[in-house]
């Protein structure tokens, strides 16, 4: 989707796999509220800034950062009183898309569950066509 937009391939990535990671569990009686959060999430806001001190502590350049944390906070506006529709950046735009993509009733989509070393076979293939499509660009060297 990234290079069909004409996106950056390597910020796509880390957005993408970082857009959820403010998410709090919200249940009640112990079972999953989906009402409770809808109406009180703001994983958005949280995952960005945890995106952000991710980022920054792995030594990412600062901007950077601050563009993937904009894409995690703005790649839903569910948590806004109003729409970001024609606001956001095309890897703002490509990270909701690929969010919805991904979507499964009442939020089932956030415990999806894998095993570790097929999550690690993943990663490392997803990084190795990062690489590639960057290397063919010229933007990675050795």
């Amino acid at each position: 989707m990234a290079i069909e937009s004409n996106v950056d391939p390597d910020l796509a990535t880390k957005s993408a796999l970082l857009h959820d990671m403010g998410h709090y569990e919200w249940y009640r009686d112990g079972k999953w509220d989906y009402e409770e959060y809808r109406k009180h999430d703001i994983h958005a806001i949280k995952g960005a800034e945890r995106a952000h001190k991710l980022l920054i502590r792995l030594g990412e350049d600062r901007l950077v950062a601050k563009e993937v944390s904009l894409a995690v906070l703005l790649h839903t506006d569910s948590y806004l009183p109003f729409s970001l529709e024609a606001q956001r950046t095309e890897l703002q735009e490509v990270v909701r898309v690929a969010d919805e993509k991904d979507e499964q009733p009442s939020g089932l989509h956030h415990y999806k569950q894998m095993d570790k070393s097929e999550a690690i076979q993943l990663l490392h293939h997803l990084d190795l066509k990062v690489e590639a499509v960057l290397e063919k660009r010229g933007e990675l060297s050795g």
